[in-house]
């Protein structure tokens, strides 16, 4: 949809929300890269990633990107408030080759858009699972492709 970029890094907070199932409330606060103001009024949110994209990475993606517009569809009070928000997506850019210029230098990049649905009913199923975990009282087993995991558990073991 026709629009231009209006809003780019800025903090967002959301009013607070709990998940029917769960006890606990919960806010959410970050800085989304970049709002787009479309022709029809509505907003979409955008996120910048720096590398080519990863299929396996788009569900942390599209949990940011939820995160974002669900902060700014329902602030905290004196907040920013856009709404409604009408798309989400990452916006790609990968340095694919530097150039030599004039004593300086520049990179070739290629760029991708790919476009996030949105999904609120996916996103608070995600929260509930989260939720589930922290009232469980119990850490989950790790995940055994999760390098940061192995590192914690050597450095336990060997009292780092």
């Amino acid at each position: 949809a026709p629009g231009n970029f209006s809003i780019g890094e800025h903090w967002v907070q959301s009013k607070k929300f709990r998940t029917p199932s769960h006890k606990a409330w919960f806010f959410i606060r970050g800085v989304f890269d970049v709002a787009i103001e479309f022709d029809d009024g509505s907003y979409g949110i955008s996120d910048y990633k720096t590398s080519s994209p990863k299929s396996e990475y788009m569900p942390l993606y599209s949990r940011q990107l939820h995160a974002y517009s669900l902060a700014l569809e329902y602030p905290e009070q004196g907040k920013l408030h856009l709404a409604p928000i009408s798309g989400l997506g990452i916006l790609a850019i990968d340095p694919v080759e530097m150039i030599a210029l004039n004593g300086g230098g520049a990179f070739r990049l290629e760029t991708t858009w790919i476009e996030v649905a949105k999904d609120y009913k996916g996103f608070k199923a995600f929260l509930s699972e989260v939720f589930t975990v922290l009232e469980s009282g119990t850490a989950p087993s790790p995940d055994p492709k999760c390098r940061i995991c192995e590192y914690l558990e050597v450095a336990r073991r060997e009292g780092l």
